[in-house]
């Protein structure tokens, strides 16, 4: 990292360098130049501190000498085996561009403070062995960096991982996870159209789609849903008409005393079952779903209280048994 470099050559400067390198080890504290030692560690200690933020100072701050207090930084901060910052590098690398406001030393400045930090986080391989490695290494970052978005929470885990696991490993993990959330949400399938799939369960839960076995019954559907009868639907709703109607019908109206239909389906008590002549079914069903309003729902439940009204009136006389 950047600051470390600094204050390593700050103390380099100094002569100093060797109380956080290990170098200038502690004498015995019965030894005379046990003083000028501890005098010396506590100022690079101090010079460490003055170039933190407060925040992290408050981290380190009870650190006994200079070399616990760099270990614990480097621990704490340090990149060498921060796969994931290796990682992030990489991309910045290949995915940063010259802005039209930038020249081209700029530009330049920019790309290669990547690739000195890229070069600390990540020194060359010194033997053969860690040349697999990272070759290795590279096709994995080239795979997660390929992946879709949904599978971040993945890619972050498997950056945390140390050792980081190998190509075949991390294949199968995002395998699984692929079958994982194919499952849990079969909706929306990873190799197919969602779009499609969208359309299939909209179709299969909106009113106007209902449809009706030949006994009346919805197929599949709360039976206090408000009903909107399809086009295809084998029964009638229209008063002794239809394939119900005739001396085999096995459907029969306690309250208006007709055939082909039951009472709970008889269009007399329930006018809006009554299929228009002048208005196709499908539009009936849809200006009943898109109607949002309170006040024209009210208004059409009072025209209809008032039909069924004026047609029992009007109609007494022929709603009595017949024989």
């Amino acid at each position: 990292m950047p600051w470390a470099r600094a204050v390593s050559i700050a103390l380099g400067g100094r002569s100093k360098i060797g109380h956080i390198m290990g170098t200038v080890t502690p004498p015995a504290a019965t030894d005379d130049k046990f003083e000028y030692w501890r005098s010396s560690d506590n100022q690079v200690m101090t010079w460490i501190f003055n170039s933190m933020e407060p925040e992290v100072y408050e981290i380190f701050a009870y650190s006994e000498t200079a070399k616990e207090l760099w270990d614990s930084v480097k621990e704490h901060y340090g990149n060498q085996n921060n796969i994931s910052r290796v990682f992030e590098l990489q991309q910045e690398v290949c995915q940063t561009k010259q802005l039209p406001t930038q020249s081209f030393n700029e530009h330049l400045g920019l790309m290669k403070k990547r690739w000195d930090e890229l070069k600390q986080c990540r020194p060359k391989a010194a033997t053969v062995d860690e040349y697999v490695i990272r070759e290795e290494q590279d096709k994995l970052f080239m795979l997660l960096a390929s992946v879709r978005p949904e599978y971040e929470d993945v890619k972050r885990q498997i950056l945390m991982t140390t050792p980081l696991p190998s190509f075949a490993t991390v294949c199968n993990i995002i395998q699984c996870e692929e079958t994982r959330r194919r499952v849990m949400n079969p909706v929306i399938s990873l190799g197919g159209d969602r779009h499609e799939n969208s359309a299939h369960h909209t179709a299969a839960t909106n009113p106007s789609n209902i449809e009706f076995s030949s006994t009346g019954n919805l197929l599949g559907i709360n039976p206090n849903f408000p009903i909107v009868p399809s086009p295809t639907s084998n029964f009638s709703l229209s008063s002794g008409r239809g394939k119900g109607r005739g001396r085999g019908s096995k459907y029969h109206c306690d309250h208006c005393h007709r055939d082909g239909h039951t009472q709970d389906r008889c269009w007399i008590l329930y006018p809006h079952l009554k299929i228009q002549k002048d208005k196709p079914i499908g539009a009936m069903a849809s200006a009943s779903q898109s109607d949002e309003s309170s006040e024209d729902f009210q208004s059409t439940l009072g025209k209809l209280a008032m039909q069924l009204q004026e047609y029992l009136s009007s109609n007494e006389a022929t709603s009595q048994p017949k024989i």
